[in-house]
């Protein structure tokens, strides 16, 4: 064999070895893109998830202020309906008294 067939054999060598270590890296980066794409959509799912439990707690954040404020409401109407009711009794007793201080 010639220096110039042992030359070109040992470049297609070389060729050769890159060609497997080019097709061996692409491999890996594949596989780690394919990693990060498997993670990406976990952390959406995660997220959209987190998202729909946020909702559903300001909905019934929303539900609790509306239930509040519609006791407030009905307890302020009640409040306003006994006092009138103790004005109005009040009123009576008054009147009774001095009904009573009269015939005196």
């Amino acid at each position: 064999m010639c220096l110039r067939e042992r030359d070109l054999n040992r470049l297609d060598e070389n060729l050769s070895n890159q060609q497997k270590q080019y097709e061996t890296k692409m491999e890996g980066a594949q596989q780690s893109l394919e990693k990060a794409k498997s993670r990406i959509v976990l952390v959406e799912q995660d997220r959209n998830d987190a998202m729909r439990r946020v909702e559903a707690g300001e909905e019934r954040v929303r539900e609790l202020e509306s239930l509040i404020e519609d006791d407030r409401l009905e307890n302020e109407t009640e409040i306003d309906t006994m006092i009138n009711d103790f004005k109005e009794t009040e009123s009576e007793v008054i009147a009774l008294w001095n009904k009573r201080i009269e015939a005196l």
